[in-house]
């Protein structure tokens, strides 16, 4: 089987997943684990959502809206976007997938900050392109550096804001002076996965606007603050040529029902989106406490999730918190240069103080050795 596999696909790495719980309580013999790995919501979907779920579970036998028409209306209307410059994808990750397939030949090339997320060299390995990671400044995107990179051969930009796994933010004017500059032949990806969590977030709408002016495609998720990462949904902007052409490459029928239906229900409380997101802001707060108290360096976040530099190889740590019960991202997975991270979702303050007090814990079995 594997001589009939197109060659990129055999050499092709698979993206590493957090641990799952019930894996972790079964191999450690626990009653309890925290998962603070994959920068999920620790609140789970919001009351109006898990309404609009209960209440479109009686039509699975349907096949979902094609053009997810009811959730394109409650965008435009929170947004200010026509309609035909809406994309929806079964989460943002398809609409990446989709814009590499219908961009990327053998040869191009890829820019994107090292480290950011795992995808966007998944995406060029997958269509023969090359990758160009540019090393990340002071934990942020070197947008000079990745000026600099433009080639010839360049096709894809992808900037991740707030930057995975760092939590780093590339303030808008900073952004705008960038997409002026990059040549109209390349197309922008700008992946706004914890837009929701930036300080002084306030709907973006005039963000939104990118794709008008230039080749830029802006790639938002319901994963994240709305507490749907397992429905898998994910809208964004781009031109109304651009979304013609995902229409085409997308899977039929791609966004299931319930995540239509409860993703357009979240759009409409947006009490409780605030509410979220100040709780996320209290919380990560409380975090930077805990490990201040610790002694321990960290990267101020504008997500929902905290880098920490624990000064010493991140691999033991990781493992050793996985046997009190709590999942983290070990740093190994972002590179070298962050062998002595781990990044940290923020959960509840109940899930702060469990994950404080079992890396307190660890730390202090290890340096007695």
């Amino acid at each position: 089987m594997d001589n009939l596999i197109k060659k990129q696909f055999n050499e092709l790495e698979s993206y590493i997943p957090g641990r799952p719980i019930e894996q972790v309580k079964e191999q450690y013999g626990l009653e309890k684990v925290v998962k603070l790995a994959s920068n999920e919501s620790p609140l789970g979907p919001m009351s109006i959502a898990l309404k609009a779920i209960k209440v479109n579970s009686r039509e699975l036998n349907r096949y979902p809206d094609l053009e997810a028409t009811l959730l394109k209306e409650a965008i435009c209307e929170k947004f200010s976007l026509p309609k035909e410059n809406i994309l929806i994808g079964n989460g943002s990750n398809e609409l990446i997938r989709i814009a590499g397939q219908a961009i990327l030949s053998s040869g191009d090339e890829v820019i994107f900050a090292d480290p950011s997320f795992a995808l966007y060299r998944m995406i060029a390995d997958m269509f023969q392109a090359k990758s160009v990671p540019v090393p990340l400044k002071e934990h942020g995107h070197d947008l000079d550096a990745m000026f600099e990179a433009i080639t010839a051969k360049t096709k894809i930009i992808f900037i991740c804001n707030p930057n995975n796994p760092t939590g780093t933010f590339v303030e808008w004017n900073v952004l705008d002076d960038f997409i002026k500059q990059v040549p109209d032949n390349i197309l922008v990806i700008i992946d706004e996965a914890y837009a929701e969590f930036v300080e002084g977030y306030n709907d973006y709408k005039e963000r939104l606007s990118y794709y008008s002016e230039k080749p830029v495609i802006i790639t938002r998720t319901f994963s994240k603050l709305y507490g749907l990462a397992g429905l898998r949904i994910g809208y964004g902007a781009a031109s109304a040529s651009y979304v013609k052409t995902d229409q085409k490459i997308r899977d039929p029928f791609n966004v299931n029902l319930l995540a239509q239906a409860a993703a357009t229900a979240s759009l409409k409380d947006m009490d409780e989106a605030k509410k979220r997101y100040e709780l996320n802001l209290e919380n990560k707060n409380y975090l930077y406490k805990g490990l201040e108290a610790l002694k321990l360096s960290y990267v101020k976040s504008q997500a929902n999730f905290v880098l920490i530099d624990l000064g010493q190889d991140s691999t033991v740590i990781f493992e050793k918190l996985l046997s009190k019960g709590v999942i983290v991202r070990t740093g190994e997975i972002f590179g070298e240069a962050y062998q002595n991270f781990i990044r940290v979702s923020v959960g509840t303050k109940e899930d702060i103080d469990f994950f404080l007090k079992a890396l307190k814990d660890v730390l202090t079995e290890v340096d007695a050795k």
